[in-house]
């Protein structure tokens, strides 16, 4: 997969204590070969405040 086809994780940045921070996935986003980004967030979720786009981490197999 091209890197400009790799999902990006769309994420609800929370705040709480001194200096943590906790972070929920609510969605994807994918680069657009027009330009900018296209966001999914399945139905269901709403959302509000900061969101934050970050690169998708790969996922270590099962033993």
């Amino acid at each position: 997969m091209s890197d400009k086809k790799k999902p990006y994780d769309v994420l609800i940045v929370e705040e709480y204590g001194e200096g943590k921070t906790k972070f929920y996935n609510v969605g994807v986003a994918f680069e657009r070969d027009e330009g900018g980004m296209s966001v999914l967030i399945p139905p269901g979720i709403s959302v509000s405040g900061r969101l934050t786009i970050m690169a998708r981490k790969e996922k270590a197999e099962a033993p």
